[in-house]
């Protein structure tokens, strides 16, 4: 079986694609989204576009996806962002996935043991100790990567994994 965890937002959407046989676990592809746009609609629109080109080549019965929710504590246009969250959601539903949404403080909490952080830590810290929970091999893996946004690939693995669990 084959999982996709998408950490969506509007300006950095990580995916990482593992594949479990249900003893063996391999990382198959990660990626981070950027779009190339301002306008807030033609990011969501080329989003789901570039969600699809990767979905679109898995039987939606060996590919179940795990999608973030957003945050109650989101910045900028909260109301677009939830839209645009729920755009992929549909679509993804539409072409016959299996998708579950999980909060932030979830993903966290599968990942570490703790489900929140106290006030004075910050997102920085959170993702640290999230990389230090995955597989030796995917945290070298990362690190030695060109991306810069590391959180955004480190909550999609974990979405993957929660997702892996969840059957």
């Amino acid at each position: 079986m084959y999982y996709l965890g998408i950490d969506y937002s509007s300006t950095n959407t990580g995916l990482v694609f593992l594949y479990s046989d249900g003893v063996n676990e391999q990382l198959i592809k990660y990626k981070l989204l950027s779009p190339p746009f301002k306008d807030f609609d033609e990011r969501i629109l080329w989003i789901w576009d570039n969600i699809y080109k990767e979905v679109q080549f898995y039987d939606t019965k060996e590919l179940q996806i795990a999608i973030e929710s957003p945050s109650f504590y989101s910045k900028g246009r909260v109301v677009d962002l939830a839209a645009g969250f729920g755009y992929i959601k549909y679509n993804l539903l539409k072409l016959g996935y299996v998708v579950e949404t999980y909060t932030p403080s979830n993903i966290k909490k599968f990942a570490t043991g703790k489900g929140r952080l106290p006030k004075s830590d910050d997102k920085r810290l959170k993702h640290t100790e999230m990389l230090e929970a995955l597989p030796k091999d995917i945290q070298t893996l990362y690190l030695e990567s060109e991306h810069k946004k590391l959180d955004d690939i480190i909550d999609a693995t974990w979405l993957a994994k929660l997702q892996q669990k969840g059957n």
